[in-house]
């Protein structure tokens, strides 16, 4: 029989509250787009995704942005010091 659970690899990501504060990484601020509606947005690998406020912008080690609803963010998501090895 095939495996069936597996564990989730977990990587370091870089990730900013949005709205987003001054000191942001201007490579964050570049990542954002505004709609011909008015509204912000980021391009992700699955496509076009909306911006709210209270949601995250997170980025990837392939240079890869996408966004992460507050809540969801809270519950799997955790700080770690600069620097840190994991």
């Amino acid at each position: 029989m095939a495996d069936r659970q597996f564990y989730r690899k977990t990587t370091l990501t870089e990730a900013y509250h949005y709205p987003f504060a001054d000191d942001v990484p201007q490579v964050f601020k570049d990542a954002i787009r505004i709609s011909d509606s008015g509204k912000p947005y980021i391009i992700t690998l699955e496509g076009d995704s909306y911006i709210v406020d209270d949601c995250w912008i997170a980025w990837g080690p392939y240079g890869e942005f996408w966004r992460i609803d507050n809540d969801i963010f809270a519950a799997t998501y955790e700080a770690v010091q600069p620097d840190s090895h994991l």
